[in-house]
């Protein structure tokens, strides 16, 4: 199982039930966003359509369900906004349960972010369950299993994607960006133990361009910890890139808590720092009070970015973080 990193010991015990011939007819796959929730379905639906146990991963049915476009497994994948899964996206689903299988003798349904099911949605899913051909199998993808009726819950085999260790997914990530390594540390320290996020960091431009001005921030503020205008390390085209905006703010209230946090409970997990010794030294230099209506002020901002004017939100930022945001 090359192409899926982490879960070993859940495929291998979904491959023994295949064996047995006790594949359920429902499963919640549930796991952080980033954690390989979709590959892993995509996985166990190639183990269940595969002609080899184990599966060979380089059959045309294995190539085609591990790229998505297998005929008779069906992704859906709602919009991230707004995000509702409606009732008639699920009767769609149902028509097609009814549908012959057109390549294998099964048909497999992922249903992506499926807490974003509304409750006529989830109700509609649940008599589906009730109701649909023996050999129809559905995975659903969850972030939080309990956000789902305890009805589906109960009809359905819980199956939890495994966090990946921090070394897992460095090594990973320096194999894929050997030319970005400047904020590896920090993308792994983000991924907390998923892959995908460690990856959507490195590869989403926005995101990876906060990372590095808010290590650049802060080991400026290292060097010389006087005030520094969060304008001008930001660029002056800043208020036109509100995504970048965004991240940049995210990770920089990340490491401000970290500098209140870190050096009075060691034992607690960084969300930003890794260099723990800078955070120290931070915390040492830079005033509590002055840290905290900072970390309050830019909560507040992101609390309502969708309607903020982000010129006047850098300014009250910057009102903030005053010529006395040292001691």
């Amino acid at each position: 199982m090359s192409f899926i990193i982490g879960n070993k010991t859940l495929l291998s015990e979904f491959e023994n039930l295949k064996k047995s011939g006790r594949i359920s007819h429902s499963y919640i796959i549930e796991g952080a966003k980033g954690s390989g929730r979709l590959t892993l379905a995509r996985a166990l639906s190639a183990m269940i359509l595969c002609g080899s146990t184990p599966f060979c991963e380089k059959c045309d049915t294995c190539n085609k369900v591990l790229q998505g476009i297998h005929q008779d497994v069906r992704e859906l994948i709602p919009e991230l906004d707004p995000g509702v899964i409606k009732i008639d996206d699920i009767r769609e689903v149902i028509k097609e349960t009814h549908i012959k299988p057109a390549e294998s003798d099964k048909k497999i349904f992922i249903i992506e972010n499926a807490q974003q099911m509304n409750i006529p949605a989830q109700n509609a899913l649940l008599q589906t369950f009730e109701e649909a051909p023996k050999n129809v199998i559905f995975f659903l993808l969850v972030t939080n299993r309990n956000l789902l009726l305890p009805t589906i819950k109960s009809r359905a085999v819980t199956l939890k994607s495994e966090r990946l260790p921090e070394e897992v997914i460095k090594k990973e990530l320096e194999r894929r960006y050997p030319k970005k390594t400047d904020i590896i540390d920090e993308a792994v320290l983000l991924s907390d133990g998923a892959l995908g996020a460690g990856i959507l960091v490195m590869e989403n431009g926005e995101m990876g361009k906060a990372v590095s001005v808010v290590k650049s921030y802060f080991t400026a503020l290292d060097t010389d910890p006087t005030f520094l205008n969060l304008s001008e390390i930001l660029g002056k085209k800043v208020s036109e890139d509100r995504k970048f905006m965004f991240w940049v703010l995210t990770y920089f209230s990340s490491a401000l808590r970290d500098v209140l946090v870190l050096p009075v409970s060691p034992d607690t997990k960084p969300m930003f720092f890794t260099d723990r010794q800078m955070c120290d030294r931070l915390s040492k230099v830079l005033k509590k009070e002055q840290i905290f209506e900072v970390y309050n002020t830019i909560t507040t901002v992101l609390q309502n970015f969708a309607k903020i004017n982000t010129v006047s939100a850098l300014a009250n930022i910057n009102m903030a973080m005053s010529s006395d945001f040292s001691k």
